[in-house]
C-alpha cells in the first residue's frame, strides 16, 4: 500500500487530482483496507483504488506541517506491528509547503521527527527523491527485518512559497494572457486591507488563486474551491506535472 501525508486541503484535492486522472477512484472509508485513526478535528483520510492488481494509495490531510512527524511516525509504527505484508505501507510520501525553509532546515527538522528506534533511512530530506528505509519488527521471534520507500515532496521544488503560490507561477508560465490574469489577481487582492477579510498571509495568497481561476473560467465563480481547483487540467500544465512526477513511479502501468 501506499501512503501520502500532506498539510492542508489544498494539497490533498490536487493529490487526488491527480490520482484520478491516472485512473484511480474515490473509495469510502468502510471499504478500505485498513484503519487509521485521526483524533484531529482537521485530519482527514481519503482512499483510492484503481483494480485488484493495483495498490491501494491513502491520502492523509494531517493538519499542518507540525503534524508531518506525528503521522509518519504513526504509519512506521503500524508497519512495525503488521504481520500482513500486504497491509504495510511500503511507500510513503511527505508532500508540504517550503514557505521559507532552506533544505538544511526541512533534514533538520526531520532528523528531530520521532521515528521507532529501529529505523534507517539513507537520507530524509526534500529533495523530490526515493530513499530506501529499513526497520525490524517488534514484539515477534524472530524479529522480521522489513523495507520500503520514503519520498519528500517540498513545493515549490526550487524557491520560497507554498503551494498557491506555486500554482499562481505554473498558471503564469503557460503564456502571456494567463500570466496578465494572474498578475492582475495579485495586485487586486494585494490591495485589499487585511481585516476584516485577510487576516493571514495565506488567506491572501488563496484569494489571488481563486480570483484567477475565476477569472479564467467565470462559470466557476459560485463553485466549491474543490470544483474549481480540479476543474483545471493541471495534468497539463507543464510546471505542475513535473513536480507530479512521482505518481509514474508508483503507477508504473501509466508509464
Amino acid at each position: 500500500m501506499i501512503i501520502i501525508l500532506c498539510e492542508g486541503t489544498t494539497d490533498a484535492i490536487l493529490i487526488g487530482y491527480f490520482l484520478t486522472k491516472y485512473n484511480y477512484a474515490y473509495s469510502k472509508e468502510k471499504d478500505s483496507p485498513v484503519k487509521i485513526p485521526t483524533p484531529k478535528r482537521n485530519e482527514e483520510i481519503n482512499w483510492y483504488k484503481k483494480t485488484d492488481s493495483d495498490p491501494w494509495i491513502a491520502i492523509w490531510t494531517v493538519g499542518g506541517f507540525d503534524r508531518l512527524g506525528n503521522g509518519l511516525f504513526k504509519i512506521l509504527s503500524r508497519n512495525q506491528i503488521e504481520r500482513n505484508k500486504s497491509r504495510r505501507f511500503t511507500r510513503i510520501i511527505l508532500f508540504c509547503d517550503r514557505d521559507q525553509r532552506s533544505e538544511q532546515e526541512f533534514q533538520d527538522l526531520a532528523a528531530s521527527w520521532e521515528k521507532p528506534p529501529e529505523f534507517e533511512c539513507e537520507k530524509m530530506a526534500a529533495t523530490g527523491s526515493w530513499s530506501k528505509y529499513k526497520m525490524t519488527s517488534i514484539n515477534r521471534t524472530p524479529a522480521e527485518e522489513m523495507s520500503g520507500e520514503l519520498l519528500f515532496v517540498a513545493i515549490p521544488p526550487d524557491a520560497k512559497g507554498n503551494l498557491e503560490t506555486f500554482l499562481l507561477e505554473a498558471l503564469a508560465n503557460e503564456n502571456e494572457n494567463d500570466r496578465h490574469i494572474v498578475e492582475m489577481s495579485k495586485k487586486y487582492i494585494n490591495e485589499i486591507p487585511d481585516t476584516p477579510y485577510l487576516t493571514k498571509n495565506r488567506f491572501r495568497e488563496k484569494a489571488q488563486l481563486g480570483v484567477a481561476l475565476s477569472t479564467f473560467s467565470p462559470d466557476w465563480v459560485f463553485s466549491e474551491t474543490d470544483k474549481r481547483l480540479t476543474n483545471v487540467d493541471w495534468k497539463n500544465v507543464s510546471d505542475v506535472n513535473s513536480v507530479f512526477h512521482f505518481f509514474d513511479d508508483i503507477i508504473p502501468a501509466n508509464k
